[in-house]
């Protein structure tokens, strides 16, 4: 089993055990992740304008169970322009980004985030 992503160099070598004549094939494996995100929903929130707003804007999960906080990062796009790093935490099964933004003009913006691995 590989533990993790990427390119595995692979050989076999075969033995006629009458002569002892050997022969070698060598090839790769490629290894990729199997888990998949699930979107839990879009989290609404109001914000005042000038004023921080410090919360959630996502939740998701990911098949793969071992999904450690430490393995993901994510982006938060804010809907007027502004984008910045959020908080990952795993609350109760499932993965939340938080972050933090001051809007500075009132209005409706969609919040978008962009979670990595």
């Amino acid at each position: 089993m590989y533990t993790n992503e990427g390119l595995y160099g692979i050989s076999t070598q075969i033995t006629r055990v009458a002569d002892g004549t050997q022969l070698k094939i060598t090839g790769s494996a490629t290894a990729t992740d199997a888990d998949k995100f699930s979107l839990h929903g879009a989290v609404t929130f109001n914000a005042t304008a000038g004023v921080s707003y410090t919360g959630p804007v996502a939740t998701f999960s990911d098949t793969y169970a071992r999904t450690t906080t430490t393995d993901l990062a994510a982006t938060v796009s804010w809907g007027d322009g502004a984008s910045s790093a959020g908080t990952v935490s795993i609350v109760d099964g499932k993965i939340v980004v938080a972050g933090s933004h001051v809007y500075v003009q009132p209005g409706i913006a969609a919040v978008t985030d962009a979670p990595s691995t």
